[in-house]
């Protein structure tokens, strides 16, 4: 049963990751529960997601064998361009990077072909780095980049914080989601208005077993901008977290959309 269990919840998050990536999500909060729920799912969320996001060619080196990773096999492939295929290099392209150490003093970077290239840059071995490719006289080094640099979608990030409402303040657009919240229909114009003239947006859910409004009972809810039911008139009694997650998104990407089409 708890195997079940855990396919279902790896599966779940699979699903997350992908409309994260098909809408162009940069970061993935993971909060607590203030009722004390949901640790341990904690944990397996930021793993799971962390681990889809990351290249191929990089998990093995960066994700030992773990039990609340078993089924990570199933997850369905983002297809990002991050995720590379090919193991040609091109000179002046991006990669994301396993920085080893090679010999005494010597860091390489594996950015998924048979050998390890040069690297030159300031990430420790061990770690993570996306970086730009130069070629030089048919030989392949590695430099540090920053993801600011590439002018297509790379993935996103996964932060876990403590304290929801103290994070969510550096963003200039918050909006809640909830069942509770008001009909999306009723105040489109409004919100195509704020994302048109907001560089950084969050959009917050709640968990699977209770909305924001029962996990955050002793919270002033108009810290957000908008609190939305983005499915008026449900024909369900649920819509689960991984279908409100996409919906949203949709919801959003389009507002967002139309917004900078009529500047």
């Amino acid at each position: 049963m708890e195997d079940r269990d855990l396919r279902d919840k790896t599966l779940k998050l699979g699903q997350i990751a992908r409309a994260a990536s098909i809408f162009c999500v940069r970061r993935i909060i993971i909060f607590p529960d203030p009722m004390g729920e949901g640790g341990k799912d904690n944990i397996l969320i930021r793993d799971v997601l962390q681990y889809i996001e990351t290249p191929q060619y990089l998990r093995k080196r960066l994700y030992p064998l773990k039990p609340h990773l078993k089924f990570a096999g199933l997850l369905p492939p983002l297809k990002i361009p991050s995720h590379k295929r090919e193991a040609v290099l091109r000179d002046g392209e991006f990669r994301e990077a396993f920085i080893e150490l090679k010999g005494r003093d010597e860091r390489v970077a594996f950015v998924g072909t048979p050998n390890p290239i040069k690297y030159t840059g300031k990430a420790k071995p061990g770690s993570r780095q996306t970086v730009r490719i130069r070629i030089e006289s048919g030989v392949a080094k590695a430099i540090d980049a920053s993801r600011s640099e590439i002018n297509e979608y790379w993935g996103y990030s996964v932060k876990m914080v403590t304290d929801l409402f103290q994070y969510i303040e550096r963003y200039n657009l918050k909006v809640a989601t909830s069942r509770l919240g008001t009909p999306i229909t009723h105040i489109w114009e409004n919100l195509c208005l704020k994302l048109g003239s907001s560089p950084t947006c969050v959009v917050v859910f709640g968990s699977p077993k209770r909305g924001l409004f029962e996990m955050f009972q002793n919270q002033d809810m108009t810290r957000f901008d908008f609190v939305l039911n983005v499915v008026p008139g449900q024909g369900v009694e649920t819509v689960r977290t991984e279908e409100a997650v996409f919906l949203s998104l949709q919801a959003i990407t389009l507002c967002s959309s139309l917004s900078k089409k009529q500047r």
